[in-house]
């Protein structure tokens, strides 16, 4: 699978950019690309699609805990 190649975290992170293009409203591809860039150490990216999240969407108090664990 992608996630056991080498290079796998560009190619993941190509494939939530490519899954955000296609759905930019979506939270979970919010919180995935959030995620990814957080772990890449791009803070103001990663926070910027956890704010994206709507209050409304199951993910929202979870992409508030990693806003808050972002610095």
């Amino acid at each position: 699978t992608v996630l056991h190649q080498e290079n796998s975290g560009r190619l993941a992170l190509l494939y939530a950019q490519l899954a955000h293009v296609l759905s930019p409203q979506d939270a979970f591809v919010n919180m995935l690309l959030g995620d990814i860039l957080a772990v890449s150490r791009v803070p103001e990216t990663a926070e910027a699609h956890y704010r994206a999240v709507a209050q409304d969407s199951d993910f929202y108090v979870l992409a508030q805990m990693r806003l808050a664990q972002l610095y």
